[in-house]
């Protein structure tokens, strides 16, 4: 039976706060692999940036390419329509029924977790890793973990214990777009590629 972590989401682009708080799960709970499942079609956010699924892909494939049991998964990105983390979850446990999942999630998702779709299912069917934010900091986490267990049946419910991420997906897209360098918070191999195919150069901000 493997522990494996899934981290899902845009990517829009990957940074890394994303590979920081990868790592910090897999260190503290023991995880065998980390999964990476970008969206086509995720029902929370539109993607922003006029960036390609494909160029999504290629940028999380380059972050990621020396990392070891960093493996990137088309779940995510292979189906149509509308994605939801409880389908996504439904069909994993299908697949690989012998393997524990831990899916990560930000304190931001975490306080609109309940608006998501069949939140029920998600809590009794997966553990969740929960990360820190600036503006999101342990206390209140560990009140909205307390308020959940309260309110449905839990597998694992606990926080990453890392520190909160300085930098966002939505942050560095206005930053392009102004022309600002984002190397100091991006893979170098993601770097160039942003820069060699010319992304969110089009952005109003």
């Amino acid at each position: 039976m493997g522990r494996i972590g899934l981290m899902g989401g845009s990517f829009n682009p990957i940074h890394k706060g994303h590979l920081e708080i990868a790592m910090a799960a897999k260190t503290e709970y023991k995880l065998d692999e980390i999964w990476f499942l970008p969206s086509s079609d995720p029902p929370h956010k539109k993607i922003l940036g006029h960036v390609e699924l494909q160029d999504r892909i290629a940028m999380l494939k380059l972050a990621i390419k020396d990392k070891k049991n960093y493996i990137f998964s088309d779940i995510d990105c292979s189906r149509p329509g509308k994605i939801y983390t409880a389908d996504t979850i439904e069909i994993l446990m299908e697949k690989f029924p012998e393997d524990n999942f831990y899916f990560l999630i930000g304190g931001d998702s975490l306080r609109d977790f309940e608006n998501w779709y069949k939140p029920d299912f998600i809590l009794s069917h997966i553990n969740l890793l929960v990360s820190y934010r600036e503006d999101l900091r342990q206390e209140y986490l560990e009140s909205k973990i307390r308020e959940l267990k309260s309110k449905y049946v839990t597998k694992e419910l606990n926080i990453i214990h890392c520190l909160p991420m300085a930098i966002s997906s939505s942050r560095l897209r206005s930053m392009l777009a102004l022309g600002q360098d984002v190397s100091p918070y991006v893979p170098k191999e993601v770097c160039d590629y942003i820069n060699d195919h010319n992304l969110y150069r089009d952005l109003d901000v």
